[in-house]
């Protein structure tokens, strides 16, 4: 009897080493970083430039929060969406597709800041006031 619980014990004693032994740290890849920084916070107090002119008055609202593959912004309006999904467009992930129709790309991602660019060929008016401006703009955000 004592033997069989022995061998029982030694079994389990085996199977949990080996068990750990297979948990080792995971370090993560370049998409999970920065995956992680992107999520872990709402991103605001834009700072943007178009062709390097000064255009922050048009967004001084705007906010945008990502969560896995999907993101909310507010006061980007006509060039942001209110909601939509992204992904990584390669491994490198330095730059993101939103909606499968726009390209951005992430000039810089750090715990506390990140700028966007991407290319927009398109001006917008409402109410005699320009909305958006054609050329490269630049978003440069603060983690809320």
């Amino acid at each position: 009897m004592m033997n069989s619980i022995t061998k029982i014990a030694l079994a389990i004693l085996l199977l949990a080493v080996v068990s750990i032994s297979g948990c080792k740290d995971h370090a993560p890849n370049v998409q999970e970083r920065v995956e992680g920084m992107l999520v872990s916070a709402e991103w605001n107090q834009p700072v943007v430039t178009v062709d390097g002119v000064d255009h922050s008055d048009l967004y001084q609202n705007f906010t945008i929060r990502f969560n896995k593959n999907t993101y909310t912004s507010s006061g980007g309006s006509p060039l942001w969406p209110a909601a939509g999904t992204w992904n990584f467009t390669d491994e490198s992930a330095k730059a993101i597709n939103l909606d499968g129709k726009m390209e951005i790309h992430i000039n810089e991602i750090t715990d506390v800041n990140l700028e966007l660019a991407f290319q927009n060929d398109n001006t917008t008016f409402a109410s005699g006031r320009v909305k958006s401006v054609g050329g490269k703009n630049v978003f440069r955000l603060k983690k809320k």
